[in-house]
C-alpha cells in the first residue's frame, strides 16, 4: 500500500476509534453493496434520431455546430455577440 494511502487509512481509523483493518472491511463492503459504477451514455447517442435515417449525414455541420455551442455554453465559453 502506498505510504500516502496508509497514512490516510491510519488517520481515518483513529478518527473512527477502530482499526485500519475494520476501515478496510467497511470500505470494501460499502463498495460491493453499491454495485458496478453506472456508465454514462455518450453524448453522441441519439444524434441520428430523426424522421429520416440519413438526417445526421445530411445535417452533420449543423449538428456539430450545435454540439460545440452547447459545450461552450456549459463551460462558460459561449460567444457574447449574439
Amino acid at each position: 500500500m502506498p505510504d500516502d494511502v496508509a497514512k490516510i487509512l491510519k488517520l481515518e481509523a483513529e478518527r473512527l476509534g477502530t482499526s485500519p483493518s475494520q476501515v478496510i472491511r467497511e470500505a470494501i463492503a460499502t463498495y460491493l453493496k453499491a454495485g458496478p459504477p453506472k456508465r454514462r451514455v455518450p453524448s453522441f447517442v441519439g444524434l441520428a434520431d430523426g424522421p429520416e435515417p440519413h438526417d445526421a449525414a445530411t445535417h452533420d455541420e449543423e449538428l456539430l455546430r450545435g454540439m460545440v455551442e452547447n459545450m461552450a455554453e456549459r463551460n462558460g465559453l459561449a460567444r457574447r455577440d449574439r
